[in-house]
């Protein structure tokens, strides 16, 4: 593998291209920022540093090094990859890039496909292991993933590099940052190109490599227009261009391509009231993911799907004192799933409004409490109620922390499996999880090194399957997922 870096941010500013939070400070339990001490349940944190030692091009290699995460890929480099948090299902995991929720409304389980996502801009990650759909809604059942793109520093500064090596693979990215007055923003973009290989054993008669090209880009722009007042605009893109073998006929290697267009934005408006004790945030999400499908290059399209999302978000922190707070807020959402194919089209679309509630108190000195509740409307099948709370004790400044959690989950049925022509069936009901956590942290060497033992267990009633016989999607009864991790 022959490797070039190229760092001009030395040559520009004495400044970092991006800064991020520390590991000290978790954003994914309740959606803001928290000390780690005051989140009781399992969150793993993915930082800077560890993705640039890693060196690993996917997003879901750096999560397949994550204790509790299952990868799931389909074919070669850049095929169809879910990931699975606790042994939950693939379509049981939200993710979420630089705030926007990305599951794909037109997926059969709304799953979120990460052979599309590189590393190249990606300067954060944060899993939290346990149903959380207090803060979160539908598809928080295994965990929650947290992807964000690096925020901008002071000064002016970026970064590049690029990688060749066998295959014929390119792998290059790049980006660039700085602030001036009231404006900080940053752009990047990473690119990767592969001649591939066949997933198909030469003995199986093997006859073409499966190739990838993706690119990716993306961008972020802060104003500042007074201490209280601030506007935030997102933006990431993604395409991706992939030679798949079809699962039909032997052997199972084709000239079949895929197409994949991904847009995610994000426009937000964040304004601080009564001298910073209450904090809102307003914004605007939007997704849209564009799957075509051929039977070979230069051919029509046999088939594809297009899904979007938009959603509205409010959410405030009220905070009378320093030992409490209040974290609320009102999100609807509108995903849309639209399909073409084999002769004939079909669009379909939901509305779910949600309202949440959640209070942190900490009524001694080391010991947080978060309890909460939300509440879901959906336009296909009625409401859910979701309740959690958790609990963090360390009774010597973070040097050790005590965790135990419960936490709800629900996740609605998909467009697909509501409403397929073949196998959807409307009488489906929402999937419903509890999840019961208890673990501890210790730190070790002055925080260079930490031990953390949790055990867990996640009861799931009305989980979603596809009956082979019916070839129909039913619910089952109730399956349920134990166990414990050390780390």
């Amino acid at each position: 593998m022959l490797k070039t870096t190229i760092s001009i941010a030395a040559l520009l500013a004495a400044t970092p291209a991006l800064a991020q939070a520390g590991d000290d400070i978790i954003v994914t339990a309740l959606g803001i920022e928290q000390p780690r001490d005051e989140v009781g349940q399992a969150v793993t944190v993915i930082d800077a540093d560890t993705i640039r030692t890693r060196q690993t091009v996917e997003v879901a290699d750096l999560l397949a090094t994550t204790p509790g995460i299952r990868v799931n890929r389909a074919g070669s480099l850049g095929g169809v990859t879910g990931v699975s948090v606790r042994g939950a299902e693939t379509t049981q995991t939200l993710v979420l890039l630089d705030g926007v929720k990305v599951n794909d409304p037109s997926g059969i389980g709304d799953m979120y496909d990460f052979g599309n996502l590189l590393t190249g801009n990606i300067r954060r990650i944060e899993i939290l292991r346990g149903s959380n759909s207090v803060a979160y809604g539908s598809q928080a059942i295994g965990g929650v993933v947290n992807i964000m793109t690096g925020t901008p520093a002071e000064g002016f500064a970026g970064n590049a590099s690029v990688d060749y090596g066998y295959a014929d693979t390119l792998n290059a990215k790049a980006d660039i940052s700085g602030s001036r007055g009231i404006a900080s923003g940053g752009v990047g973009v990473a690119y990767l190109k592969t001649d591939g290989i066949s997933a198909v054993s030469p003995e199986f008669g093997a006859t073409e490599k499966d190739g990838l090209s993706n690119i990716a880009a993306n961008a972020r722009l802060k104003l500042g227009f007074t201490d209280t007042l601030s506007l935030d605009l997102r933006g990431y893109y993604i395409r991706s261009d992939l030679d798949y073998d079809s699962f039909f006929g032997a052997p199972m290697d084709s000239p079949n391509v895929s197409r994949t267009d991904q847009y995610v934005g994000y426009a937000g408006v964040n304004l601080a009231l009564f001298d910073g004790r209450l904090t809102n945030r307003a914004a605007v999400t939007w997704l849209r993911n564009d799957r075509d499908y051929y039977p070979r290059r230069g051919a029509d399209p046999s088939f594809g799907y297009s899904g979007t999302n938009l959603r509205f978000e409010y959410a405030g922190v009220y905070q009378p004192m320093d030992q409490a707070k209040l974290v609320f807020g009102y999100e609807h959402e509108r995903p849309d799933y639209a399909f073409y194919g084999f002769g004939s089209q079909e669009s379909h679309r939901a509305d779910i409004d949600s309202v949440h509630l959640l209070a942190v108190v900490k009524p001694l000195a080391g010991l947080s409490v978060t309890g909460g509740v939300r509440h879901d409307d959906h336009s296909q099948f009625g409401g859910a109620t979701t309740f959690g709370a958790n609990a963090n004790y360390t009774p010597n400044d973070g040097t050790t922390n005590i965790r135990a959690s419960y936490g709800e989950g629900f996740k609605a049925p998909s467009l697909y499996q509501l409403f397929d022509t073949y196998s959807g069936n409307r009488a489906l009901k929402p999937e419903r999880s509890k999840s019961y956590d208890i673990g501890f942290d210790q730190r070790l060497d002055g925080g260079r090194a930490v031990l953390s033992v949790t055990a867990f267990r996640r009861d799931t009633r009305n989980q979603i399957d596809f009956d082979n016989a019916t070839f129909v999607y039913g619910n089952l009864d109730r399956t349920r997922a134990r166990g414990w991790r050390r780390c």
